[in-house]
Parts: structure tokens; C-alpha cells; sequence
């Protein structure tokens, strides 16, 4: 894209709910004076929130993807494009794709979000991959039979619970290392969550850490054990990650170094989200 074109760019980067949502409101705004760009990497939508019951449930995966053609058709015409790409480098006037294409700006918005450990959020880019991925989930869930869940967040209980609720017979654990359920949430929600658990047959071990090995659990089907800080060993054929978040903050460390040009100051950013 040129920097000779007619109006100056508004550029977001990242096209989920934040940077999808924030496109829609500026693009609606200010399409008189600005191009709006929406960056993203994937092809389709992620509907992240719906991804661990996709996971476990068949025939549904295919609407955990959303096109992004029609996202902005209630907008007038060129209000909001979108430009499919992976964001490497954020320069002050621009931004640098894979493949050393470059979009500028003159204001840019930065909604990379997180990722989350699969089936959290995917590891591939297109619609096609991404229902595989879950299908082959699906039926790892289903062959097994001891499945311990490692990390008791909203993903963590949401993929217990649905494998619990779908698959009752199956033998379910969670393993959190905090001393409630869903921990960065209201206190309360945590007797919720454990009554109903308790009512599906749920395993819940609090406050103990899952080993994690360094070349990671098994995945073929055989049985093993997952070793606990405590010393204890859970049974599993079966163990998925539910372990929380990371920032998607890679493209922001060439702005961050030397840290004087860092957008934000490091001393006012919480650790978890220093990029430098």
C-alpha cells in the first residue's frame, strides 16, 4: 500500500473481538478523513470463547470460524478494509508485515490480544486447519478414557465440564495450583463452579502444580501419569492444557528498544505485559 494514497491510514492491528470492534467504531467515524486497515493474520474470525466446547463437541466446529468479508458491510463502502497479514515490526510511522511489506499510519491501534495454550486458541491461520485441528481433538477426547485438565481458569473448567457433561463415564481431573477455581474472578464464582463439578463427577485438585514434561504428555493413546509438585500421580491417558495466557507483544519490541521510545513506560506496565 502506498504512502501517497489519498487519505492518511487509521491501522489496527489484530482482528479479533477488540480489533474487529475498534475497526467497526473508527471506520464508522472516520471515513471522511481516514482509511481505517484492519490487520490480520487469520483468514476467518476466531469465536475464541466457544473454543473449548468445539473442542470436545462434534459437528459444530466449522461456526467456530467467521468470515471477514461481510464483518463491516453495515458500513458505507471502503469505511474499513481488510488486509490479511502477520504484523513483525511497529515502526513510529508504520508497520512491517511478513515479507517486508510495509502499511503507514498515522494513528495505529495495537489489539494483538493473547494467545492461550490449544485448544485455547489455534496454532494455524486458515478456516480448513482449524476445523481439522478441532476433529482431531474431538476424537482424542472421545477415545479417551482419564483426562486431567491442567489449569482450572474459564478455559480449563469450561473443557471439564462439557467433556464431563458430553461424556459422562469418562474419568474427568482438574489440576489448578491457585486455591480456587476460576481465581481471577468473583470469590464467590469459585462454590459455584466446585458444586457443580462435584454434581458431574469432577476430580478437583487445588493448590498443587502439574509436572510438565519437557517434550510434553503423550498424545497417542497410551496411559501415563501426571506427576503433581506434591509428589502425587493422577492417571491419565489423556492431558490438555488449560495453563492462561500470554501477551502477543513481539511486534512491539523493536518500538521498545531503547526503551525511551517504548509507547508505554515500563515502570507503568504491569510484568506480564512489558514487551521489553
Amino acid at each position: 500500500m502506498s504512502a501517497s494514497s489519498e487519505k492518511p491510514n487509521i491501522v489496527v492491528v489484530g482482528g479479533s473481538f477488540v480489533g474487529s470492534k475498534a475497526a467497526e467504531l473508527i471506520g464508522a467515524e472516520m471515513y471522511k478523513t481516514h482509511r481505517t486497515i484492519l490487520i490480520e493474520r487469520n483468514t476467518h474470525f476466531n469465536n475464541l470463547f466457544a473454543f473449548p466446547r468445539y473442542a470436545v463437541v462434534p459437528k459444530h466446529e466449522h461456526r467456530a470460524f467467521l468470515p471477514y468479508t461481510t464483518m463491516f458491510a453495515h458500513l458505507l463502502p471502503g469505511a474499513v478494509s481488510v488486509h490479511r497479514g502477520r504484523v513483525t515490526e511497529i515502526q513510529a510511522d508504520r508497520v512491517v508485515l511478513e515479507g517486508e511489506e510495509s502499511i503507514p499510519y498515522e494513528y495505529l491501534v495495537i489489539a494483538t490480544g493473547t494467545r492461550l495454550t490449544p485448544p485455547g486458541s489455534m496454532i494455524t491461520d486458515t478456516k480448513p486447519e482449524g476445523i481439522a485441528y478441532f476433529q482431531a481433538h474431538q476424537q482424542a477426547v472421545e477415545k479417551a478414557q482419564k483426562i486431567v485438565i491442567i489449569g482450572g481458569g474459564a478455559n480449563g473448567v469450561q473443557l471439564a465440564t462439557d467433556i464431563k457433561d458430553f461424556y459422562p463415564d469418562k474419568s474427568v481431573t482438574i489440576v489448578h495450583p491457585r486455591p480456587r477455581l476460576m481465581h481471577a474472578f468473583h470469590p464467590a464464582l469459585h462454590d459455584i463452579v466446585s458444586a457443580r463439578c462435584a454434581e458431574l463427577g469432577i476430580d478437583v485438585i487445588l493448590n498443587d502444580r502439574a509436572r510438565i514434561p519437557p517434550g510434553g504428555f503423550p498424545t497417542d493413546g497410551s496411559t501415563f501419569n501426571v506427576e503433581l509438585a506434591s509428589g502425587k500421580h493422577i492417571p491419565a491417558d489423556l492431558a490438555i492444557m488449560a495453563t492462561g495466557q500470554t501477551p502477543n507483544s513481539a511486534p512491539l519490541r523493536p518500538c521498545c528498544s531503547p526503551p525511551l521510545h517504548c509507547p508505554i513506560p515500563l515502570s507503568d506496565a504491569e510484568p506480564s505485559m512489558r514487551c521489553c
